[in-house]
This record gives C-alpha cells, structure tokens and sequence, in this order.
C-alpha cells in the first residue's frame, strides 16, 4: 500500500485546456517529501487531465471507472482541485472512497484555496482533510502526523473531528511563507496516465509568491497573502535542474514559464545570472507576466528590449493582462491601470513584436463585467483599431471571465461558490447529499445575474476558419453543472452568445473587417435566440447588453 498518491482529475469538459505538462505544484510536493525521507516507492501520482467528462452519461461512467481500476491502494488520496477539474475530482474521491474505505480523502489545490471549509461543509463523510494554499510544508507535517488524532500542528489544514462529545471542522492556522518554499525543488516523478504522454523539454520555475497588487477579480492574493520573492539562486538552481533532466530526456534546450505575477523588471538579472551558470544556451524560451503599468514604467521598455537584443536566439513570450480599455471597467475589477496605461503599454508590444521576430505577447481581455455596457465594448474595439493597425500579425486577445470562486468582486456580488456547484451527477455511495444544493434565493438570483465560469476562446486558427465560412464564431455550450433552474440555463446560453459576438467585433477591429458586416451577420444568425436573450433581460448583464449592441 502507498503511502500518499496524488490524482489529478479528468476536465469537466472539452473546452477545458490541460497543458500536456507534468503537474508543478504536486511535484514540488513530492520533492518536499521525498527530501523528509519518503521513499519514492511510498508515493504513487495519476494524471488524467488529458480526459474530460463531457460525454453521455454511461461513457463517464466508464471513463471514471477504467481511472478507479488503475488506482492502486493508498493511506492517503491526494487530490489537486481548480476551477476546471473540481467536480471530477470529487467523482473519483467518492468512488475511491467505497472501494478503499479506510483511505483517508484529502483536497488541495487552487479550488480548495478559493473554496475552503465549504468543501468539507459540502462533503463532509468523502472529504477528510484539506489544506489551502502553499503545501509544501503543510503535506510533509501531514503526513508525520497522520495517524495522530490531534493535527493542530499542521498549518493550512482544514479538518474534522468526531466523537461523541464534539463534531467540529477545525481551520488551523496560515502560514505563509511555508518555511521551506524556496528550497524545495520539483521531483521529476513516473506519474500514470490513461496511455497519454507529457510534453518534454517545458518547465515551470517559481519565481515569487503572492502579488504585489490586489486586483477584485484575481484570488492570488486571497490563496497567498504575503508577497515574497525566491532568491536568484534558487530560481537558477531549479532552471539547472531543469536542463539537467532535459538533456536526460534527450532535448537540446527548454521552454520555462517563469511564475511570478509581475517579472518584467527581474527579466534583466534572470539572464545574467543565466548567461554565468552557462545555461543561456540551454534555452530556447522563456515565458513570463507584467502589469501594463509596470511594462511602461520608468527605463523597463529599454531594458526589456535591450534582452530581445542581446538574446536573439531565445523566444520571449509576454503575457499582459489588459482587462480592458475603458476606465469604469477598470475601476469596477480594482485593477490599478488606466485606459491610458493600457493602451501605452500595447503599442509597445505591437511595436516590439514588429521589430524583433524573437518576441511574442499575449494580451487577456476581460470578456464581460456585470457594469459592461455598450460604450465599454466599443471603447475597447475603438482601442484595438488604433493598437493594431500597424501590426503585420496581430495577436488577438482572449477573453476569460472575471470572476473566480473566492475572489473579492465575487464575494461582492454575492456569487461567493455554492458547495452545490459540484454535485456529481454519477456518484453512487450516498455520501453526496440533497441537501448540498443551493436553495437560497440569493443565491440563485446571484447566478442568475452572472453565471461565473472561466471561459476558453478556441484558437485564432480556428476562429479565422470560421469567420471565413461566414459563420459567427462560436463557442462550445457549457452545460450547468448542478440544477438551479431552467433561468440560469437561459442565462448561460445568452452568455455564450455573447462571448460568440463580442469575439467577432474583436477579430474584425484586428483584422479590418468590417464590424457592420460582422453585426449584420451575427444578428441573422442569432436572430432565433432573440426570445431567450429577452427572457433574461432583466438580469444585468448578458441579455441587456446584447439588446443594446445590437
């Protein structure tokens, strides 16, 4: 019997991305125990995000129980939950926990960081333990203290205890930073999959913890409250370890993706201590984040492309998240940038990429806020016009939805997660109860108002295709994972609309296609789905927006 054995779940569904890539956090996990002394034999770990679960209902079924079958048995389940992977986890959980009754079921990860106690308030006889937040500290105190009846010693633990005089869910105390989180480094580990393969020669480097700013639709801050940033050292010391397992596997030079919220002005002594470690040519990209307003910011645009000079072999991958190009929007996501701010920053990337083929950026819209109204969305068509018109190969933005689980501006909104999101539809053992189904009217009325979910725009080929065909470009429905109401379907359909449309405009900003033609065509199109939008239009958002556009 292992010791412990991670599971990463199959996707709710097709449109969900996985990475291909082996999953970080729970690898620095491992690494943290193994460096305790854990035998590697002690460990298992299965990766099955290359599944989904958006299939009928008797495939599922089929699917879940061809993971079950390879699961060998365990003390501990250890499950990685986010946004897009939470519901399928607590599937596999609920059948691992009738076939190994005595393992105990425990929950981590970026969901259970945003969710927290209302995961075992939900799910309390399946779910045992969580810990939020940074666990490589947590996980290793864990599982020293296992078969101990008083866990308070463990921090960001999340725990129930039973007997007959008391029946309490205990949160024990935060602790951040954990006292080992900058030495602790990745364990390349055998993880099993359903015959899939990991990509090679891509690796994630943690650079910093926490963010140093507090944007309302972001959770960074809530899961890491404390900004901290990993010594040079010890980023250069896991980017070797990197090459060193890359060339094992036969690569001549890595991609890395740099986690840190905000490393452009840290980009200049990345690659000198780089180019001193002898590893510059081991590289082939980097990839890392900035604020706009950082990007902008003093001498970092000459410093940025005094790196795209000196390094013209290394591909240079900017993400920047934009939100959007109109200032009320800005101010209602508490984003700390201006339109201004915004548009300064990409001119600069439209121009950098113009100039240096070795750069490449990327740039998230925020798709839709609850205040979004007609003069939003043309402020930020009117923006990209004038961004991209110089641009030989524009990168169009992708949009994701503003809100997440435990986020301020959800919390605001009165969308703060309700445990019933995640029944499973297949669980079989009675552990998932009825009564975990939201029932309130807030509530409802809450997810009415704006249905949270992260939404995957397809790629720009495929959006391209599309548009050619003279249809709209469109977006795969998402079926409601729980039932509150035949409203809240309407809601979701006007929403995917919505995306489909506000997709459209952009490509034709970017493109120079005419936005009138684009209308026209959406408009005939949709037309049939008039009555739904007018149905939901009295929920702020979705419907009123699409009437008024259009």
């Amino acid at each position: 019997m292992k010791e412990i054995s991670f599971i990463v779940g199959p996707l709710e569904h097709r449109s969900s991305q996985t990475t291909y890539n082996k999953n970080y956090g729970v690898q620095r996990l491992i690494g943290a125990l193994v460096s305790d002394g854990m035998g590697v034999s002690d460990i298992a770990a299965y990766d099955f995000s290359f599944e989904d679960i958006h299939r009928p209902l008797g495939e599922a079924e089929q699917l879940i129980d061809s993971m079950i079958n390879l699961i060998e048995p365990s003390k501990v389940f250890g499950f990685s939950s986010y946004s897009f992977n939470h519901r399928p986890n607590i599937i596999l959980a609920d059948k691992l926990k009738i076939k190994y009754p005595s393992s105990r079921i425990l929950f981590g990860g970026p969901a259970i960081s945003e969710l927290g106690k209302e995961v075992m308030v939900a799910f309390q006889g399946l779910v045992d333990y969580l810990i939020v937040g940074m666990a490589e500290e947590s996980i290793v105190k864990f599982m020293q203290a296992l078969e101990e009846e008083d866990k308070r010693g463990v921090p960001n633990l999340i725990w129930n205890i039973k007997s007959d005089y008391k029946d309490a869910i205990i949160e024990n105390r935060l602790k951040y930073p954990p006292e080992n989180w900058e030495s602790v480094m990745p364990y390349d580990f055998d993880w099993v999959t359903l015959g899939n393969n990991f990509h090679s020669g891509h690796y994630r480097v943690l650079a910093s913890m926490g963010c140093i700013s507090n944007c309302g639709f972001c959770s960074v801050v809530e899961k890491e409250p404390s900004f901290q940033r990993r010594s040079l050292d010890k980023v250069i010391e896991e980017i070797g370890y990197d090459v060193e397992l890359s060339e094992k596997n036969g690569d001549r030079a890595i991609s890395i993706m740099i986690l840190d919220q905000n490393y452009v002005g840290q980009l200049p002594g990345l690659m000198k201590a780089l180019d001193k470690a002898s590893l510059t040519k081991k590289i082939r990209r980097i990839s890392f984040v900035s604020r706009a307003d950082t990007l902008i910011a003093g001498s970092n645009p000459q410093k940025l492309e005094r790196v795209l000079q000196n390094y013209g072999e290394i591909l240079f991958t900017l993400f920047s998240g934009i939100e959007s190009y109109s200032d009320k929007i800005l101010l209602e996501l508490e984003k700390g940038t201006t339109a201004k701010q915004n548009i300064e920053a990409t001119r600069l990337m439209v121009d950098l990429a113009e100039r240096y083929k070795n750069f490449m950026y990327a740039t998230p819209l925020i798709g839709i806020t609850p205040e979004t109204m007609q003069e939003d969305i043309l402020a930020n068509i009117h923006a990209l016009e004038e961004c991209f018109k110089k641009a030989s190969d524009p990168r169009i933005p992708s949009l994701v939805s503003p809100l997440n689980y435990g986020v301020p501006m959800a919390r605001k909104l009165g969308i703060n997660r309700p445990v019933g999101d995640y029944l499973p539809s297949i669980a079989r053992s009675g552990f998932i109860a009825d009564e975990a189904i939201p029932k309130d009217k807030r509530t409802i009325e809450a997810l009415k108002k704006y249905y949270t979910y992260r939404q995957r725009v397809p790629p720009r080929r495929e959006r391209d295709m599309v548009l050619q065909q003279s249809r709209v470009l469109g977006i795969d429905p998402f079926k409601v994972a729980f039932n509150v109401g035949e409203n809240t379907e309407k809601m979701e359909q006007c929403r995917q609309i919505y995306q489909s449309i506000y997709v459209s405009l952009l490509h034709a900003a970017i493109t120079g296609a005419s936005v009138e033609k684009v209308i026209s065509l959406v408009n005939r199109i949709h037309g049939p789905v008039r009555d739904v939008v007018t149905e939901a239009s009295k929920a702020r958002g979705i419907g009123l927006i699409y009437t008024e556009v259009f």
